[in-house]
Parts: structure tokens; sequence; C-alpha cells
């Protein structure tokens, strides 16, 4: 590393002063102060995720469901509900990934209650006469038990 007025002056805006120290001890310091930095940019990205309400308990492995032939996920939320994602497999129908969603939220809550709140993955009624061949992601709902008073 040459030490040239551009260094010199980047060195100085991040309060390491050049004319201080030999030049190994410059690249030293100039590495442990961009670590420093770029792991509170990090953190600056990472903590408002574990703010969310809804953040992930723990994270499931995805499952196979042998009568809707459907690969699925199911995922506690920190405010007692889950995420259920549901992955077509073989151009499974949308029908059959419907059913198994509303199956699994009834078996989830133990047969009572619940609300569903989708959050992707709705089929059209055109959408499969108009693309034949598309590769249909996968749907997500958020299940909320409700509690009997």
């Amino acid at each position: 590393m040459i030490l040239t007025r551009r260094n010199e002056h980047i060195l100085n805006e991040i309060g390491i002063h050049p004319r201080k120290h030999s030049m190994s001890q410059l690249v030293i310091k100039y590495n442990q102060r961009r670590a420093v930095s770029q792991t509170l940019k990090i953190m600056a990205l990472i903590l408002p995720l574990g703010l969310v309400s809804n953040t992930i308990l723990a994270n499931s492995k995805w499952q196979w469901d042998f009568d809707h032939k459907v690969s699925f996920r199911q995922t506690a939320l920190k405010s007692g509900g889950y995420t259920i994602e549901v992955m077509p497999k073989n151009k499974t129908k949308f029908s059959s990934m419907a059913t198994f969603m509303f199956r699994k939220s009834y078996e989830i809550c133990n047969h009572k209650q619940y609300a569903l709140k989708v959050i992707k993955g709705v089929q059209s009624f055109n959408e499969v006469i108009g693309s034949p061949n598309k590769i249909m992601p996968s749907f997500k709902a958020q299940v909320n038990c409700i509690k009997e008073k």
C-alpha cells in the first residue's frame, strides 16, 4: 500500500493519523476499523428483524403429505400463530393445495376455530389455461387459532 494523498485523506476521515504510525500499523488499524464498520452495518440490518412481532420461533423441515401430494413446511411464530407454506410438486392442482391448507389449519388448532390469512400464492382461474407450463409459486398462509370464551 502506497500512501497517497487520497489514502491519507481516507485514513484521516476514519480517525487514523498516518504520520503517527508505520505502514504495517496503518494497514492493521484500517482493517480493524473496516471490520467493525461492516459488523455494525450487518447488525443494523438484522436487528429490526428481531423486533417484528411474528418472528419465527423454530424453523421446521419440509414434510410430505401423501394424501394431497404436496410438500409443506409448518413454522411456529412468537405471536402464537403458525405459517404454513405448501409447495406444489408434479403439477399439483391449486385446489389440492388449498384443501390441504384448510385441513392442516384445522388440525393445528385442534379442530377449533381459526383465522387464515393468505400471504402469497393464490392462483387465478385462467392462470392454468393462459400459461400451462408456468412454474407455480408456493402457497403461503398464516394461521391463528381463535380461543373460545
